[in-house]
């Protein structure tokens, strides 16, 4: 059996543009042995040439290396998409978590605060009417000792004198002290 009828893997040569002749495409098969050369087709069997002067170049697959390599960077890159995704996600349910629950959990207990408050107030308010009530008739009542106010009986005291201060410039208006005293009533 002759080199040539072995199985070959065919592979497209890219063309290259001339200036005004167009050549006519040489098909290159390659062995499947990667020691081998490539070859041209130009006789019924095939032999190997050098291939030092007008070879084109033929687009590599990429290496299952590189491809591994473009996989991970996407993947990587898909990870950060979804990652922040997530982290909006995560975000946006607390936020909505505190509107539904939270804030109304928190409101039903401070409300439940002000109204003991509010009951509390008004049983003071309550106890406080009630004790000046008590006062007004045990007030009235003549076994007391207790009697109307009498101008006479009313109690001046002294003014304590008033540390050194800076005297007023002129100005500022000075301030007009009532000099009698009040009285309880």
């Amino acid at each position: 059996m002759s080199a040539a009828h072995k199985s070959y893997v065919p592979v497209p040569v890219p063309r290259q543009k001339s200036q005004g002749s167009q050549r006519r495409p040489q098909s290159r098969i390659t062995s499947p042995n990667p020691t081998t050369k490539p070859v041209t087709q130009s006789s019924p069997t095939a032999t190997v040439k050098p291939t030092t002067k007008s070879v084109a170049r033929v687009p590599v697959a990429p290496t299952q290396k590189q491809l591994a390599s473009r996989q991970l960077r996407s993947l990587c890159l898909l990870e950060r998409i979804v990652a922040v995704i997530t982290f909006c996600l995560l975000g946006s349910t607390l936020g909505i978590y505190a509107w539904t629950v939270y804030i109304p959990k928190v409101w039903d207990k401070e409300f439940g605060k002000l109204e003991t408050l509010q009951r509390h107030e008004r049983h003071l308010l309550s106890t406080n009417e009630t004790l000046k009530h008590q006062l007004a008739q045990q007030a009235e009542k003549p076994e007391t000792g207790l009697t109307h106010p009498q101008p006479f009986q009313t109690i001046f005291l002294q003014r304590k004198s008033a540390p050194n201060l800076k005297p007023a410039t002129a100005s500022q208006p000075q301030s007009t002290v009532n000099s009698r005293p009040r009285s309880a009533y």
